[in-house]
């Protein structure tokens, strides 16, 4: 499962206390959904993009001592 399908994850899960908490408390979990799935938009986007540099295996930078 990737970072972001996770994040996404629990901002779905957090949709289950619809109807359980009081509407002052559902506004804040709705603002904490919503920046949950920025977050996780902005991560996807990372995954996607981003590419790992391979370690150096030659240089000073390499020696284990």
């Amino acid at each position: 499962m990737s970072v972001s399908t996770d994040i996404n994850s629990c901002a779905a899960a957090l949709g289950v206390l619809a109807g359980q908490v009081n509407e002052e408390q559902w506004a804040m979990l709705r603002i904490v959904r919503q920046n949950l799935t920025a977050t996780a938009e902005q991560v996807e986007h990372m995954e996607t993009s981003l590419t790992i540099p391979e370690p150096t295996t030659t240089g000073q930078e390499a020696r284990v001592e």
